[in-house]
């Protein structure tokens, strides 16, 4: 079965800009940086911002930039000083060359202790920021 729409003719002409100008849209919110932060297991802040080809990360005022690599499911990014960045869910996976591998869970700002127990927001120790 054919299904066949009249458009008018004005809108008609103009359709097919209309959905390049929504995919171009499109395009350009999926590559925009995505800031997170996630709370480690030995209780430093790291501060990700990714993009789907790359992530910069800052911990304990060091900063590393890595590229994303095809993985199974998660995601994971790497550079070539050995860092690696693995993604799955709400948690995160950073290791680094000599360095004990660190667990961390996405903190989610108003699932904080301090939110949750009426105090506002949590304010970041000092040399550390919040994400948006």
């Amino acid at each position: 079965m054919t299904l066949l729409v009249n458009l008018p003719t004005s809108f008609g002409a103009h359709l097919p800009r209309c959905v390049a100008a929504l995919l171009v849209a499109g395009a350009v919110t999926a590559a925009q940086a995505s800031p997170a932060d996630y709370r480690c297991d030995n209780g430093q802040l790291l501060n990700a911002t990714m993009t789907p080809r790359d992530a910069k990360l800052k911990l304990d005022g060091q900063e590393y930039q890595l590229k994303r690599v095809r993985d199974r499911a998660d995601a994971r990014f790497v550079n070539a000083a050995g860092v690696t960045l693995t993604l799955a869910k709400s948690q995160a996976e950073l290791a680094r060359k000599d360095q004990p591998t660190l667990t961390c869970k996405k903190v989610v700002a108003s699932l904080e202790p301090e939110v949750l127990n009426g105090g506002g927001p949590r304010k970041p120790p000092a040399g550390e920021t919040a994400s948006r």
